[in-house]
């Protein structure tokens, strides 16, 4: 019965991974349901005031075998989201010294972002410092080690990146009123739509962390994640077209076809894609506590 002592070993891991549920009463109700040994076989080891079944080899094999899969995830999630906070360091190092520059009067000039106005440099230099950061540091907010090992590492630097994703979004809204971007009215629009999304979603996941309720804190999270990454989602995709394709539908004052339909499509495609993975997360979170309830 070694299997057996590894899954008692293992099952506070099970138990934040939510592969038991809550606490061990799935665990209790599924060998008092099928359990077929006699009552000497309950466990010598006791949780408060309740005993616990010893349940059959073959569903502590199927256990172990989903908490190494959960296991498998986690590891992969966690590579997954460092490999991308590497990708993003470079345009995050360019965007911050650009920014630098920016607000120290020391690009080249004439340059067709800076201006006489020191009110909208200041928003757009500061949106763009502020945004590098975010994109950098944001897939390491959801490294899953650090959340669970790190909490008040997790707490800080989350309130460190919202205070930047609300100097991002204030800075670019401010900014598009006063200058306007290179591609005009349509540009205009959806860069202010984006920004006020990124400051919405900021607002919101702080807010629910702040009030306990995890599930939506995570939920606003992970819009937030992939509204972070926007900005480099931007670049990569001009970057893929003009190899693709050398620039078709695109021209230097982005008013091609495959321009137009960039200035939502850097963000939107990804918000759509997070909002179906949480309903359905919550369809089968919903159908497991029912079954696991029955």
């Amino acid at each position: 019965m070694g299997i057996f002592a590894s899954v008692l070993h293992l099952i506070k891991d099970l138990r934040e991974t939510q592969i038991v549920g809550h606490g061990y009463s799935i665990l209790e109700r599924n060998c008092q349901m099928s359990c077929s040994e006699p009552e000497e076989s309950v466990l010598s080891h006791s949780f408060g005031n309740r005993k616990y079944f010893r349940p059959s080899v073959t569903k502590l094999r199927r256990l172990y075998v989903r908490y190494l899969m959960s296991r498998m995830r986690t590891v992969v999630q966690t590579f997954s989201l460092v490999l991308l906070a590497l990708l993003t360091l470079p345009f995050a190092v360019y965007a911050i010294n650009f920014a630098q520059g920016g607000l120290l009067d020391s690009l080249p000039a004439p340059h067709y972002i800076r201006s006489d106005n020191p009110i909208a440099n200041l928003s757009i230099f500061s949106h763009m410092a502020a945004g590098a950061a975010i994109t950098a540091l944001v897939p390491l907010q959801l490294i899953p080690s650090i959340r669970r090992r790190l909490p008040a590492l997790h707490r800080w630097s989350g309130r460190l990146i919202i205070i930047a994703a609300v100097a991002t979004a204030v800075g670019g809204l401010v900014y598009i009123p006063l200058r306007g971007t290179i591609g005009g009215t349509a540009m205009n629009i959806g860069f202010s739509l984006y920004g006020v999304l990124v400051l919405l979603t900021a607002i919101q996941t702080i807010r629910y962390a702040r009030a306990r309720r995890i599930a939506d804190h995570n939920a606003w999270a992970l819009r937030f994640f992939w509204l972070a990454l926007g900005s480099w989602f931007y670049r990569v995709h001009y970057g893929l077209w003009y190899l693709a394709t050398d620039g078709l539908w695109s021209n230097p004052q982005f008013t091609g076809g495959f321009d137009l339909a960039q200035n939502v499509a850097f963000f939107v495609p990804y918000l759509v894609g997070a909002e179906v993975y949480l309903r359905i997360k919550q369809k089968v979170e919903r159908k497991a506590f029912v079954h696991t309830s029955a």
